[in-house]
């Protein structure tokens, strides 16, 4: 069902990371992703960051989170950041420290603001 505050359909995500690079969200061709919001939390000392593509640009600026620390970024009608057309969403870690947490998203298509 379409959610008309975003002209799209919102998704949810999990998010379960302990690698150097953890796919949150396949890519699609021609599709771009754009968090609306997420919540993560640290198990560890680690450094994460949002990017599009696997090891691709960064969405986000690097975030130290301690152990049992996290972060919420609330709901944003215009998104707090989103993928390059085409790729993936990932969830890079400096360590492997298990990362969990959530996302929605919606899918922008070419044409869609």
């Amino acid at each position: 069902m379409i959610n008309k505050k975003y002209n799209s359909d919102v998704q949810y995500a999990v998010i379960d990371a302990s690698t150097s690079f953890n796919q949150i969200v396949a890519g699609k061709s021609g599709v771009k992703y754009r968090v609306i919001s997420c919540l993560l939390v640290a198990a560890g000392d680690v450094i994460v960051r949002f990017e599009s593509g696997n090891g691709g640009d960064a969405m986000t600026g690097q975030m130290q989170l301690g152990n049992n620390t996290g972060f919420s970024l609330n709901e944003n009608a215009s998104g707090w950041f989103e993928t390059n057309k085409g790729d993936g969403l990932f969830l890079e870690l400096n360590a492997a420290v298990s990362v969990q947490g959530c996302l929605t998203y919606i899918q922008t298509l070419p044409g869609q603001k």
